[in-house]
């Protein structure tokens, strides 16, 4: 109407309300400002002005300048569906894309509806709850920027399945400052949930104890293996019988690759030793939630000192805990005596061989052989004892030996699994 007032703020007719309608006068200038809402339909469309009122007709229009044009910023999930590794805390795929003005900052309402990760084991929200509401900052957002939801993920250190976490986000409603829209393309297809996974990134893992029976002291044992196991691990002592002996280079050792066979053999003291038994058990057999699979039973095998779990018992979540216990064999003592006759006389002599021999499988590093002669034979106490060894390895002990040396007790103080000694010496008959 001239002198920079106002007459009123028209409609279209596809506008279906207009709010907001103020002028702000400047000499002969006047600062219109509105907003409206738009029910037509969706696309590029053409905005133009046409004048409402002057003097003389409607013929021309009034002078226009710094014409802005702002719509409500558009909103939508970041690159739905989208995955992470557990060990990244903060993921940034995690957000909503936002992209127009917004001259004051504003709340989202985000839900969580649904997924295979459980909050507050797997990952954590703002709030510690499953609905919790995203800021919008104020800003002029002229390309596509992501503002991230929060969300943390918990790097649990369990090897498990992937896991997921659905989100919603609120659509918008006549009061709301925003629309829910591509941000993308121009009425494309917009992004209201999203779908992320945590992409495990934990390995199984094998832990092997020790147990022993029928040992004397310290004894040391070595492991060699594969699929994790390492590949040369020596001197790992063991002090007592029946007890567990925990190895700390043997323990939550990482499995190199899934589906492949572990297989570990064992560096025992001696030959006199050998695998009594081998357990492994599979800590998360039957976990539906973790997708094992395996039965809750020993799923190990061995044959000589190697230990084997197959292939197909060696899955993602394993947690493989294996005690292994050793024997060691008493040795098995032969012993006999001779004179090497039928019949003997009064007056006589008889030359005896005493026979010892060890088939093992331990040594008798240490046994004590004596002898006594019995009634009616005299055998002199400085007669000679003489030994010879028939069997490899075995060792005669230091001489000379007489035969009082007999009546006390000679010690061998070698002896070893197909050992043979034979010890002569003769007596007078009576």
């Amino acid at each position: 109407a001239g002198g920079g007032t106002i007459v009123s703020c028209q409609n279209g007719s596809s506008v279906g309300s207009t709010t907001a309608c103020t002028v702000a006068t400047t000499n002969t200038w006047a600062d219109y400002r509105g907003v409206f809402t738009w029910n037509g339909t969706s696309g590029v469309k053409s905005v133009g002005f046409g004048a409402i009122n002057a003097a003389g007709g409607i013929s021309s229009g009034n002078f226009l300048d710094a014409i802005t044009l702002t719509l409500k910023p558009y909103l939508e999930f970041n690159t739905p569906p989208a995955s992470g590794l557990e060990s990244v805390a903060n993921p940034t795929a995690l957000g909503i894309k936002v992209t127009g003005n917004i001259p004051v900052s504003f709340t989202v309402p985000i839900t969580v509806t649904g997924g295979t990760g459980t909050l507050g084991i797997d990952y954590t929200t703002p709030t510690g709850t499953a609905t919790f509401n995203v800021t919008i900052p104020m800003g002029n957002y002229t390309t596509a920027t992501t503002i991230p939801l929060g969300i943390a993920i918990i790097n649990d250190g369990v090897a498990e399945t992937n896991e997921t976490i659905t989100f919603s986000m609120a659509p918008s409603t006549s009061a709301s400052p925003y629309v829910t829209a591509s941000t993308n393309t121009c009425g494309g297809t917009v992004a209201l949930t999203s779908v992320y996974t945590i992409i495990d990134d934990d390995r199984p893992t094998i832990s092997i104890n020790k147990t022993r029976i029928a040992g004397v002291g310290t004894e040391n044992f070595g492991f060699s293996g594969t699929n994790g196991v390492p590949a040369s691990l020596t001197n790992i002592p063991t002090t007592a019988d029946n007890t567990l002996t925990t190895v700390p280079a043997l323990t939550n050792l990482p499995i190199t690759t899934d589906g492949v066979a572990i297989s570990f053999t064992e560096t025992q003291p001696s030959a006199s030793w050998q695998l009594l038994s081998a357990i492994c058990i599979d800590a998360n057999a039957g976990i539906a939630a973790l997708g094992n699979n395996n039965p809750a039973t020993n799923l190990s095998t061995f044959t000589g000192n190697t230990v084997t779990i197959a292939a197909a018992n060696v899955l993602h979540t394993s947690l493989f805990n294996c005690t292994v216990t050793n024997k060691n064999n008493a040795a098995s003592i032969s012993l006999a005596k001779t004179d090497g006759k039928a019949t003997t006389s009064a007056g006589g002599t008889n030359n005896y061989v005493i026979s010892l021999s060890n088939a093992g499988p331990a040594a008798a590093d240490g046994v004590v052989l004596s002898d006594i002669a019995s009634a009616g034979l005299t055998c002199p106490p400085a007669g000679a004892v003489t030994c010879t060894v028939t069997g490899a390895g075995a060792v005669c002990p230091a001489g000379p030996l007489t035969f009082a040396n007999l009546t006390t007790g000679i010690t061998i103080a070698t002896l070893p699994a197909n050992g043979a000694l034979t010890f002569s010496y003769t007596c007078n008959v009576n």
